[in-house]
């Protein structure tokens, strides 16, 4: 809509408007020197369907339209006079002003880009109360939502409540939103002073936040309960500024915490390991160097096998101690290397292989060799990496265990699951079945 053509010109508005207030709307109608009238006469070169329109507002439309004259909706009127404000303007008269209902009317505007809205955002006071706890606060959350979260459209409802920011913050990759969001009254007043439990919940998304800065985290640090802080021991990667901090606090279930972390650094494990209580934990996940290894394979050699970081020569030495309780956490180990792979092959020992089958290393092709085995054959039906043609012949089987497990395969062929579903022992794993829901939806055929 161009406003310039209807400069020094008037309009007509039937009904009420919507993103901007009566006077905010007056307002930037005077920038072009436009008029609003309420009532139409000969200098009206325009009507406005505004919304709440009265009866008698929609008798005069209908007449009106009879005559031919020109009509345009509120909405795009309205969105191209958003699209005439100076932010820089608008924010400095409402810092003088400290006009919190002019403030939440612009906050609530969907016209006005995301950067202008998080500035004014910034100028909210939430006196003293949560997101939720009054009707302002309410309408300024919801806004917040409603702008940032994805697929908004298909679940309205989280606009109006704490789970709404949560899954947000879970969303976004925006590292200004979510340290707008860690800055808000709500957020601040919380790490502070204690919250409820739908806030906490906030504080427990930002702790894990990829994006939440040190700088906060440090703050949140001082005020939080151990379990919160605990949290933020279990961010992956965690920075060296936290680890420096956390690994001198005398919480054990901070110091818990952090032993399970696979970022920690080696001096700082080597701290934690001169306790007992934590030196599974440590060897369990920390990122492994020769000397750690050393020194610990003999006595932990069970947790080291479930290391994700052994190189292939310490998973060679482990396999080297012949311990049937060893291969078998090996076998679990999602990094095993092809070497130890194809040795476990040739051990034939059906134990360890109905372990190893479910390893993500393997291939296809090496799953395959598993066929003539039916001892094997219950675990090959739960692997999602099995071929179209080995799931095919897992289908013939007459064991019901092999077949409630193709049933819970999403990789299983969808006319092999419309046929299991026929089986009332397998139809709830089939309609529970993600690639078979998914195959429903896509062919819009209803559940069978």
């Amino acid at each position: 809509m161009n406003l310039a053509q209807l400069k020094n010109q008037s309009i007509l508005l039937l009904g009420k408007t919507r993103a901007l207030s009566g006077d905010e709307f007056e307002k930037l109608l005077g920038i072009y020197n436009i008029a609003c009238k309420r009532h139409f006469d000969s200098s009206v070169s325009l009507i406005i369907e505004g919304r709440m329109m009265s009866p008698t507002d929609q008798d005069e439309r209908d007449r009106l339209y009879e005559e031919g004259a020109r009509f345009e909706d509120i909405d795009t009127l309205e969105k191209s006079l958003c699209q005439s404000l100076n932010p820089d303007v608008i924010m400095m008269s409402l810092k003088l002003s400290n006009d919190q209902e002019r403030l939440q009317s612009f906050l609530q505007n969907p016209y006005i880009d995301n950067t202008f809205f998080l500035k004014l955002l910034t100028l909210y006071r939430w006196s003293g109360e949560s997101f939720f706890e009054n009707d302002a606060n309410r309408d300024v959350t919801a806004a917040l939502i409603r702008r940032f979260y994805k697929n908004i459209e298909k679940n309205h409802n989280v606009e109006y409540a704490n789970t709404g920011l949560v899954h947000l913050l879970t969303q976004t990759d925006d590292a200004p939103l979510v340290d707008l969001i860690a800055s808000l009254e709500p957020i601040q007043y919380a790490i502070k002073k204690g919250s409820d439990n739908a806030t906490l919940k906030i504080l427990q998304r930002l702790a894990l936040h990829p994006l939440t800065s040190d700088t906060l985290l440090l703050k949140m640090m001082r005020y939080a309960n151990s379990a919160l802080i605990s949290l933020i021991a279990s961010r992956e990667p965690l920075s060296k500024v936290l680890q420096e901090k956390l690994i001198d606090s005398t919480d054990d279930e901070v110091l818990e915490s952090l032993s399970c972390n696979a970022s920690l650094e080696i001096r700082y494990a080597k701290v934690l390991l001169q306790k007992e209580s934590y030196r599974e934990n440590i060897l369990l996940h920390v990122r492994l160097n020769r000397e750690l290894f050393e020194h610990y394979k003999e006595s932990y050699a069970l947790s080291l096998a479930q290391n994700k970081s052994l190189h292939a020569s310490m998973q060679e030495l482990l396999f080297s101690m012949n311990s049937d309780a060893i291969n078998m956490l090996l076998a679990s180990n999602p990094l095993l290397s092809q070497e130890i792979i194809a040795q476990m092959i040739d051990f034939k020992d059906e134990k360890l292989l109905n372990i190893l089958i479910s390893n993500p290393q393997l291939s296809s092709e090496q799953l395959e060799q598993f066929i003539e085995n039916p001892a094997l054959h219950v675990s090959l039906a739960h692997n999602e990496k099995c071929s179209s043609k080995l799931l095919e012949i897992l289908s013939s089987s007459h064991n019901p265990e092999v077949l409630l497990a193709l049933a819970k395969n999403p990789s299983t062929p969808v006319d092999i699951l419309f046929q299991l579903q026929l089986d009332s022992r397998f139809k709830r794993a089939v309609q529970e079945n993600s690639a078979f829901g998914k195959h429903i939806q896509t062919q819009n055929l209803g559940w069978l």
